[in-house]
C-alpha cells in the first residue's frame, strides 16, 4: 500500500486543531493529541451528534500526526458503508494513526463487521494508534459480531459534550480570527440567534459571511450578517420546502 491511499479522502484545510474551540472537551482534545503523538491508550473511541464536531477534531489528529512526521489516515465509513467496499480496510495498519469515522454506519453488516474486526487485530499487533467515532458510545451500537463488540467496548470512551451559547460564540470568533479578521459579540451573536446552534452550520454560514463581505467589498456589520442569514434562510426554505 502506498502512502497514496489516504488522499482517496483528503483532510479539510480547517481540520486543526487550533480551529476548534474544546470548551468542556478539553481533556478528548488532549487524548487525540497524545494519539497524534503516538501515545496514550491504544484505542480511543470519540461519540457525539453531528454537528459536535467528532469528525473535525479526529482529521485534526490526522494532520497534527502527518505535520509531526507521522503518517495518518481519515477514513469516513459513512461513505463506504454502502456498498460492497470493506477492502478499503485492508493493510490500513501500515500507518501510524488510523482515523475511523460513522463506525456506528457498518453496524449490522455482516461482511462489514468482519473485516472491521480482522483489522482491528491487525491494528493492535502492530502497536498501531486507532481512534473512532460515532454518534453513539460502543455500549449503545448495535454490533452483532461478538468479538468485535467486546474490542470496542475497550475503548476508552470520550463523549462530547454540547457547547453552551458562550462557547459557540468563543468558537465563531476563534474560526473568524484565524481567518484575519475580528467578529464582533454583536455579529456573532446575530448568527446564534437566528441560525440552529449546529456548529458546522455556524461555521458554514461564518464563511459564506466572509466570502459575501470580500465579495462586495463591505465590512462585515450587522446589515450584512442579517442580509446573510436571509439568504442562507431562503436558501434553506427552497431546498426543504417543509
Amino acid at each position: 500500500m502506498t502512502r497514496q491511499l489516504a488522499l482517496r479522502f483528503p483532510l479539510l484545510s480547517t481540520a486543526n486543531f487550533a480551529d476548534f474551540h474544546a470548551g468542556p472537551n478539553q481533556q478528548t482534545v488532549d487524548l487525540l493529541r497524545a494519539a497524534a503523538r503516538g501515545d496514550g491508550p491504544e484505542l480511543v473511541w470519540v461519540w457525539g451528534a453531528s454537528g459536535s464536531g467528532r469528525s473535525h477534531l479526529l482529521q485534526s489528529a490526522c494532520r497534527e500526526c502527518d505535520t509531526g512526521g507521522g503518517w495518518a489516515i481519515y477514513l469516513p465509513l459513512a461513505e463506504l458503508a454502502g456498498g460492497q467496499n470493506m477492502a478499503a480496510l485492508d493493510d490500513l495498519e501500515q500507518a501510524d494513526l488510523i482515523c475511523l469515522d460513522d463506525v456506528d454506519r457498518i453496524a449490522g453488516s455482516p461482511l462489514w463487521e468482519e473485516a472491521l474486526f480482522h483489522f482491528h487485530n491487525r491494528a493492535l499487533a502492530a502497536n498501531k494508534r486507532l481512534v473512532y467515532a460515532a454518534e453513539s458510545p460502543p455500549t449503545s451500537i448495535r454490533i452483532a459480531l461478538p468479538d468485535l463488540r467486546t474490542r470496542c467496548t475497550a475503548a476508552l470512551v470520550c463523549g462530547l459534550k454540547n457547547l453552551n451559547d458562550d462557547d459557540r460564540l468563543a468558537a465563531l470568533q476563534q474560526r473568524a480570527k484565524r481567518h484575519n479578521y475580528e467578529l464582533s459579540d454583536e455579529n456573532a451573536s446575530l448568527l446564534l440567534r437566528r441560525l440552529p446552534r449546529d456548529l458546522g452550520m455556524l461555521f458554514d454560514a461564518l464563511a459564506t459571511l466572509d466570502e459575501a463581505s470580500l465579495a462586495q467589498r463591505r465590512r462585515i456589520n450587522p446589515r450584512l450578517v442579517r442580509e446573510v442569514i436571509d439568504e442562507i434562510t431562503l436558501n434553506r426554505t427552497k431546498k426543504d420546502p417543509s
